[in-house]
């Protein structure tokens, strides 16, 4: 009896902490899609989404042509297809600007919808009532 109730805390305890594989690592932001249409991104800006482990997230961008440089970390979970985040840190190295973006302000709470296929990873949000969906690539 002890051996099955040790069995079924191992179970329950592994089982509390819901890890989405899917996915977990770095992921580049590569374009949008906006009113059936497809659009690269600038160049110059590199956005990367670090999903560092079950429960934080990292999001960074920089900017070749003005050198500047955005990075925070929330914390994430995920339910039925939902990014659930909210921003915990803000890096004191942030360029000035950074703060104009929802993205980067402390305590920011936020949810997206999104899907995974392959190694894409597509962000599902609302721009003047149309769908916009952020398409980033695994690393």
């Amino acid at each position: 009896m002890k051996y099955i109730l040790s069995i079924i805390f191992f179970v329950n305890a592994a089982s509390a902490v819901i890890i989405e594989p899917r996915l977990y690592g770095k992921w580049e932001y590569v374009g949008f899609q906006y009113q059936g249409n497809y659009y690269h991104t600038n160049p110059n800006l590199h956005v990367v989404f670090n999903f560092e482990s079950e429960d934080r997230l990292r999001l960074s961008w920089t900017r070749d042509d003005d050198q500047s440089h955005c990075a925070r970390l929330a914390e994430y979970k995920i339910s039925d297809d939902v990014l659930y985040q909210k921003v915990i840190w803000l890096d004191p190295e942030n360029s000035f600007g950074c703060s104009s973006d929802p993205d980067m302000v402390l305590g920011q709470v936020s949810e997206t919808q999104f899907s995974t296929s392959e190694n894409v990873l597509n962000l599902y949000l609302s721009l003047n009532g149309e769908q916009l969906i952020y398409i980033l690539n695994r690393l």
